[in-house]
This record gives structure tokens, C-alpha cells and sequence, in this order.
């Protein structure tokens, strides 16, 4: 467990290759220790670098393993790791829908309504006794300093509220904050509806979900906040990369290049190349072509270029892009005859090729 919480430090604190060596020592010794909850986290830790760095292999064989040993455990703590590193996994890959069926779920547990006082028993979800000694009774870091913020002004008249939770599931929500991916990945495919149900705990995402309602000037003031409150470097990089895209849709493309430029920075010493690259098709949209396309492309015909490779549709590049179907549809005709292919496959197989990305 020292060894998984010493990795998710400095997984937070953007030393990532010291989280990956010290992730891969806690997974080994949750191979040794066996099925339980801490076990599970160490392997759910151990994916994150791999993840967000793109090495799909490694942080899917970490999210197989902490879902496999989590399997007959059944308190909320055992489920939250897995689910979390599978998330994470998906939303490093651009898959907000996988995401959501991820998440959602925890979502539902963590607001079941209380049992009514006149059932006698156990508290929901009480954790049964450990099959090993050496997962009973855990100490784990304070969860304040990570835990979700609760909405503002809670309806009294509501009468489902959170099920009690023990002093573990709560730590673990709040150093895996579960919450935040799924309101990322809600925002993302524009279920504000779904999204009003989940606490936001970064100022990043608030911000994000200010931006989705259309309260712009709300969510500069947020936006420029967030951009100095944030001290974890990844957290920073994509709210720098949010920030830029909102500047973009504004058509401030200048000012959104300064955002994206930084991110960039951040993201590159991180080797977070799924996120550089994300950064890489918002400054190909606002104009500036980067170094790391070797495509031989116009700016927006690299931009569409990736996100064909990234598997989006043409009405999810077209949304993406602020442009016309009809002109996705161009730009698309045209990078095929520049890259000499005739299909999206080949098209995503061409930029793989000659970006060296492993989307």
C-alpha cells in the first residue's frame, strides 16, 4: 500500500517516471499478497502513467489485473480502483462513452438511499472480514484534500442521500477522483442533464461544465482561476488544452494558442502523448502547424486528419472543428488524395505511420 500511495503522489506531483517505477513495485507485490481491495488499487494505481503516456498494452494488462482482483470483494472500495483505471485507460484512448458506462455505476452507489431506520442489520456495504491478514484494517491518507466538492445548496425536501460509506471507500474516492473523469467524459458528449448529477471536485472541470451552459464569461473568470490554482502538472496541462479549446470556439485563436503552447510544453515533458496530441489538432485548428505532424498537411486538413484517425465521425469531427459536414467531407477527399489512400482505415494507418502515434 506505501509503495501505491508513493506512486499516486508522484503521479500527482508530475513525476511520472519515478510513479512508474514505484507503481510497478506495488503491483508486483500485490501479485504476491493476492485477491483484495489493495491489491486491486495497487494494479489500478500502476496503469495511470502507462495510460495517459499511451502504452495501451502495459495500463490495459494494470486494469485487467485490478479488476480481476477485486472481483469477489464487495465493499464500495474494492470497486472503485478498477472501475477508475479502466476509465482512465479509455479517456486517455478519447472513448468518453466507455467512460461513462465505467462510471456510471459507481455513481449509482454512492447515492443509494440510506435503509430506513427500522431495518435492524448492518450498514450498506459493510465490508466482510478479508480473506488475507494483510488487507485487514488499512491506514489510508486523509481524502479531504482530493474529495469531490458536494453541490451547492442541497435541496432539503430531497429524500434519497448518500449510503454510509466506511472510512476506506471514502479515502479512495477522493485519491481517485472518479467523479471528475466522469463529468469530463459527460460534458464531452454533451449530456448536461446526466452531468447536473455529478459533483465536480477540480476547478478545470467546473469550468468545462460553465463552458457546455454557455455561461462564457462565467467560465473565462473560471477558466483563468483554474489555470492558477491548479498545482498537479497534468491536471494543469489539460486545463490549459480546455482552456485553449474554449478560446478557439470564441475565435480567439490567438490567445487559445497561448494556452495550447503551454499545455503542450507540459505535456511533451510528461510524454502524455495522447493529450500532446489532442493539443497538437487544436492548434492545427486555430491556424499553427507543429512540428510533430509530418503529414504534409494545411492546418485544418491535419486537424481533421487526426480525429479521423482518433475514430470520430464526420459529425463529431464537424462538431469538434466548428465547420460544416459537407466541409469535413472535403478536407477528407483531400487528405486522402495527398496521403494516396482510398478509406478512413487507411487514412488512420497513414497518419500512425508518419506521426509515429499509436492512437
Amino acid at each position: 500500500l506505501i509503495a501505491a500511495m508513493s506512486s499516486l503522489a508522484d503521479y500527482r506531483q508530475g513525476r511520472w517516471d519515478d510513479a512508474a517505477a514505484r507503481g510497478q513495485i506495488a503491483a508486483a507485490i500485490a501479485d504476491e499478497l493476492g485477491p483484495c481491495w489493495m491489491s486491486a488499487h495497487a494494479h489500478a494505481v500502476a496503469s495511470l502513467v502507462p495510460a495517459a503516456r499511451g502504452d495501451w498494452r502495459r495500463a490495459g494488462q494494470h486494469a485487467d489485473a485490478a479488476r480481476r482482483l477485486a472481483r469477489d470483494a464487495t465493499a464500495p472500495v474494492a470497486v472503485i480502483g478498477p472501475a477508475f483505471a479502466a476509465a482512465h485507460l479509455a479517456a486517455a484512448r478519447n472513448r468518453p462513452d466507455e467512460v461513462i458506462t465505467l462510471l456510471t455505476p459507481l455513481l449509482d452507489l454512492f447515492t443509494r438511499p440510506e435503509p430506513a431506520p427500522s431495518s435492524p442489520g448492518p450498514i450498506a456495504y459493510a465490508q466482510p472480514a478479508p480473506p488475507h491478514a494483510a488487507c485487514a484494517q488499512p491506514a489510508l491518507p486523509d481524502p479531504t484534500a482530493y474529495a469531490p466538492i458536494a453541490p451547492s445548496s442541497p435541496d432539503p425536501t430531497a429524500h434519497a442521500q448518500p449510503a454510509p460509506l466506511d472510512a476506506m471507500a471514502n479515502a479512495e474516492r477522493g485519491l481517485l477522483p472518479w467523479a471528475d473523469l466522469l463529468l469530463d467524459a459527460l460534458i464531452t458528449e454533451g449530456d448536461l442533464r446526466r452531468a447536473d448529477d455529478v459533483p465536480a471536485g477540480s476547478p478545470g472541470v467546473r469550468a468545462r461544465l460553465l463552458a457546455a451552459g454557455h455561461e462564457i464569461e462565467m467560465a473565462r473568470v473560471a477558466f483563468e482561476a483554474a489555470c492558477v490554482e491548479t498545482e498537479e502538472p497534468f491536471e494543469r496541462a489539460r486545463t490549459l488544452l480546455a482552456y485553449g479549446s474554449f478560446l478557439r470556439r470564441l475565435g480567439r485563436r490567438a490567445a487559445a494558442a497561448e494556452q495550447l503552447k503551454e499545455a503542450l510544453r507540459e505535456l511533451e515533458r510528461l510524454e502524455a502523448v495522447p493529450y500532446a496530441q489532442r493539443c497538437e489538432i487544436e492548434l492545427a485548428a486555430c491556424g499553427q502547424q507543429h512540428a510533430v505532424s509530418a503529414l504534409g498537411l494545411t492546418p485544418q486538413q491535419d486537424a481533421v486528419a487526426q480525429l479521423v484517425a482518433n475514430g470520430l465521425t464526420n459529425r463529431q469531427i464537424a462538431r469538434e472543428l466548428l465547420l460544416s459536414v459537407k466541409t469535413v467531407e472535403y478536407h477528407i477527399s483531400q487528405v486522402y488524395a495527398r496521403l494516396g489512400v482510398s478509406s478512413r482505415v487507411a487514412l488512420a494507418n497513414g497518419v500512425r505511420a508518419r506521426t509515429g502515434s499509436s492512437l
